[in-house]
């Protein structure tokens, strides 16, 4: 299992910077590795390696209170493929992914106008039309750009629905590909969603922006149906296995 797939990196920094969440970390008996959007964890002692406690961490016992009293008790098994993230060109270096400075706002992403109604000094955007923000794409060996981090490509936020809770495709393909036979628990659309495995839990985070603004792709996949747990109760990981 590669914990390190659930912590954050410089990929996923459109969530915010979070290098305190670089390496998986222990706390109370597991092994914990998060990027802020999805969590997994292990049992202390079940992988391999050191890992330092993160008492920076205040929040930790709201963060993992969902999967202390999980209140779905419906599961969700992971179809057996899931599609391969679509990405697009990105638009600050034009797919060459590198930038620099530029020439005409010389990075501020505004000009300095003079106004011929009043005669005074205004500020304008840019009016470079291949400027972004101050920067415009460069050729290689200029500064790699950080919005594609010099992949020339950006991945197209990609959701699917499973039952009520708008999920993001790319957490849902660490969880596919590192757990084994997972199975998620839907509360609604806002409620983290947990998912247990032979080997793991942990947390993904429902998607709350761009479900109506276009930006979030809305994959029609037909997801399995899901199934009550015995009894109303968390299985557990040994018994989902057989």
């Amino acid at each position: 299992m590669n914990l390190e797939a659930f912590c954050w990196h410089e990929d996923v920094s459109h969530i915010g910077s979070r290098p305190e969440l670089l390496h998986p970390f222990l706390y109370e008996g597991y092994i914990y590795a998060t990027n802020g959007r999805v969590l997994i964890r292990v049992p202390e002692g079940s992988v391999h390696g050191q890992y330092k406690p993160f008492l920076t961490l205040s929040r930790m016992a709201a963060v993992i209170e969902p999967l202390e009293h999980r209140k779905a008790v419906r599961g969700y098994p992971f179809p057996s493929t899931l599609p391969e993230q679509a990405t697009k060109k990105c638009d600050e270096c034009d797919g060459g992914g590198h930038v620099e400075t530029c020439p005409t706002c010389k990075g501020t992403g505004v000009e300095d106008c003079e106004c011929l109604d009043c005669g005074n000094h205004h500020e304008r955007p840019c009016t470079n039309p291949n400027c972004t923000e101050g920067r415009v794409a460069g050729p290689d060996g200029s500064h790699t750009c950080m919005n594609c981090y010099g992949k020339g490509r950006v991945p197209i936020p990609e959701g699917v629905w499973v039952g009520g809770a708008l999920l993001c495709l790319t957490y849902l393909r660490v969880i596919h590909e590192n757990a084994t036979n997972p199975r998620l628990y839907p509360v609604d659309t806002y409620t983290p969603v947990v998912f247990t495995a032979v080997d793991c839990e942990g947390l993904i985070m429902p998607m709350r922006t761009g479900q109506g603004d276009g930006r979030t792709k809305v994959l029609d996949i037909s997801w399995p149906e899901g199934s009550m747990d015995e009894q109303g109760q968390a299985q557990d990981p040994a018994q989902q296995a057989s």
